[in-house]
Parts: C-alpha cells; structure tokens; sequence
C-alpha cells in the first residue's frame, strides 16, 4: 500500500479518504505553523535577536516539510 509524506513507517493508505485526510493534514500543518510564525514575528517588536533566529529557523523547517509534501505529491500524480 502507500505511504505519504512524514506519516511514518505504520500510516499505509487503505482508501481513497484515508488517502486525501492524510494529504490534508500534511499540507495543513505546515501551513498553520508558518502562518502563525509569521504574525509572531510581524506582531511581536519585543523578540530578542536568538528569539528571532529560531522562529526564522522553524519557518524554514516548516517550509522544507511543505515542499517535500507537495514535491511527493506531485510525483504521485505524474506516475497516474
């Protein structure tokens, strides 16, 4: 059976909804994380240079698990 995204080793995709519910929480997720870190930093002007730094480096991460995501999906859908 399937496997998608960062589900781990035991998330195998028995139907087509198990399949697109997996989909949505693995392009949700990351979404909401960078939203929320963006207004954190548009809205906090009292975040130290390390505070800073870590919510730019946790932006990365979040879009790095976006782009695996999508780039996984894609190739799922040229392979049809």
């Amino acid at each position: 059976m399937e496997r998608c995204g960062r589900a781990g080793p035991n998330a195998t995709l028995g139907s087509p909804a198990a399949s697109f519910e997996l989909l949505e929480h693995e392009l949700r997720t990351p979404l909401t994380a960078i939203r929320a870190i963006a207004e954190i930093l548009k809205e906090d002007s009292d975040l130290t240079a390390a505070e800073r730094e870590a919510l730019l480096d946790a932006l990365l991460v979040e879009q790095a698990r976006l782009a695996r995501t999508l780039e996984t999906l894609l190739d799922a859908l040229a392979r049809r």
